[in-house]
């Protein structure tokens, strides 16, 4: 009909647009999902009077499919409200997601996920779940995801984390309590060993001194000129320190105790380390993927666990340089797995010289950045494909700078509106 979401969609792809702009109305796509595998942002004029009678499917095609939804609201889904898979990026600002037939946001096999002042309420299962390393941020004083579960079923829940590889996140000025309310079946959240959340913090920059996190951990999206000196960091139920398109400066910290990796660094995010302990996580002590690490001083790190490592990358973009005189041998004087002092690529190590690099990070193209790319056969991890919907399974997550429009598009994008 005139008022179609699912045609709008089919024309955008068509023609390379990747805005659609919404007027007031009904756009009933009769309960059904609408599918959307190219990056695309969907802007209604306004949350109360613009309404999608159904959901959204959202595949990322391993691709870096980035969809930005706003200021509607999607209803009636006979199956998810809104679905995001296949390492998609699903951001929703301003938007309710009411009465779906089965849970209400869905992200699964996708890590770059934000809900910004977003209400799920009356679905039929779980209102909000991740699974498959899944990891999904909320933000904002109106989030809320309550009256759901409607089904009455004992494994639903307000928010569900269905596997140890998957994570919610919860900006720090938000809480699980504020968040979740009234919701039926097993309760507002599952509560075992199945589950984490994760104060983070929202900041276009913050300065971190003397502070110490016990039970949680730091999380950077986007922002720059971000300090951390003489901080403890301890015990969290994820990553100590998660860095992802962002820069921080760490001096004097101690990062201990991490259920993943002790700090991460992703998706072009900088870290400079000088004179920090890491110590005893449960993957890698330091994980670079498509990032940069610094490390200087007189920094350690010690008791990586399992068959992780001590340093490692992960992508031919990924690099860490170790300030001279520092060398690998120090970082790890007290390490007690040799398997631990390697640093590898795609599982190939690199030698101590490679990785030596002068005490400024160098934004051309450095030793390191060569010899990972001469290191590397592979350019990139292409693991757990084909791990997606089907009708018989159960469901299986970057509030990044305020200063940025809440919907974006890839500057090299053509860009118009649809207005229906």
């Amino acid at each position: 009909g005139t008022n179609s979401l699912s045609k709008a969609v089919e024309l955008a792809e068509k023609n390379g647009i990747t805005e659609i702009f919404l007027r007031e109305g009904v756009y009933n796509e009769e309960g059904l999902q609408v599918t959307i595998n190219f990056s695309l942002s969907i802007i209604g004029e306004s949350r109360e009077h613009c309404v999608v009678i159904g959901g959204l499917n959202i595949n990322g095609n391993a691709d870096n499919v980035s969809v930005n939804v706003s200021n509607l609201t999607i209803r009636d889904s006979k199956k998810r409200g809104v679905y995001g898979y296949n390492h998609c990026s699903v951001h929703l600002h301003n938007v309710s997601i009411e009465n779906s037939g089965r849970q209400g946001v869905v992200v699964c096999d996708s890590k770059y996920n934000t809900m910004k002042n977003c209400n799920v309420s009356n679905s039929h299962l779980s209102g909000l779940a991740v699974s498959d390393g899944g990891l999904l941020t909320l933000v904002g004083n109106y989030t809320t995801i309550q009256n759901n579960c409607k089904s009455g079923r004992n494994d639903c829940y307000g928010i569900r984390r269905y596997d140890p590889s998957s994570s919610i996140h919860i900006v720090s000025n938000l809480t699980i309590e504020q968040i979740c309310k009234n919701n039926g079946g097993g309760g507002n959240y599952d509560g075992n060993d199945n589950y984490e959340i994760i104060d983070l913090q929202e900041a276009m920059s913050f300065q971190l001194f003397n502070v110490n996190i016990n039970r949680g951990g730091v999380y950077v999206a986007g922002s720059q000129r971000n300090t951390m000196s003489n901080c403890q960091v301890s015990n969290s139920k994820a990553d100590g320190v998660f860095v992802q398109h962002g820069v921080v400066s760490m001096s004097n910290c101690q990062v201990s105790d991490s259920n993943k990796n002790g700090v991460f660094v992703s998706d072009r995010g900088v870290v400079t380390m000088t004179n920090c302990q890491v110590s005893v996580s449960k993957n890698n002590g330091v994980l670079v993927s498509d990032g940069k690490m610094t490390i200087d001083g007189d920094t350690t790190i010690s008791g990586t666990q399992g068959d992780h490592h001590g340093l490692r990358t992960t992508t031919a973009s990924s690099s860490i340089h170790i300030v001279s005189p520092l060398t690998t041998d120090k970082i790890f004087a007290n390490h007690v797995r040799n398997k631990c002092l390697e640093m590898t690529i795609n599982n190939n190590p690199l030698t101590n010289t490679i990785i030596t690099a002068p005490a400024e990070i160098d934004t051309n193209e450095s030793k390191v950045d060569q010899a990972i790319q001469k290191a590397s056969n592979d350019p990139g991890d292409n693991t757990n494909e084909n791990k997606y919907e089907t009708e018989s399974r159960e469901t299986k997550t970057k509030e990044t700078n305020d200063k940025k429009s809440e919907i974006t598009t890839a500057n090299n994008y053509k860009k118009y509106n649809l207005r229906f």
